[in-house]
């Protein structure tokens, strides 16, 4: 996002902002008070593993931009397991 967008000259796509904001989402992702689920989060897997959508979407823009999707991939492997469990429990 950051390189896609840089022309704008908007703060919001600096490093700075990127690295704050995943900073806090790990905060919270870990905040045991929150109780968020993996449940919750993987609610919907077919959707989020869509070519276009949140896994495959990212990795195919980080591509556009030379940069390999390494995590992303390990997170398209991890969800494409989870979408295989879930799909033989509702078979």
């Amino acid at each position: 996002m950051i390189k896609k967008y840089a022309h704008l000259n908007e703060e919001l796509f600096t490093e700075k902002v990127y690295r704050d904001y995943a900073e806090d989402l790990l905060e919270r992702m870990t905040n045991p008070y929150l109780d968020d689920t993996i449940e919750r989060a993987a609610r919907d897997p077919q959707r989020k593993l869509g070519e276009n959508d949140r896994i495959f979407g990212t990795m195919k823009l980080a591509k556009e931009y030379g940069i390999e999707p390494v995590n992303m991939a390990k997170a398209a492997e991890a969800g494409m397991k989870y979408l295989a469990k879930f799909a033989k429990v509702n078979v």
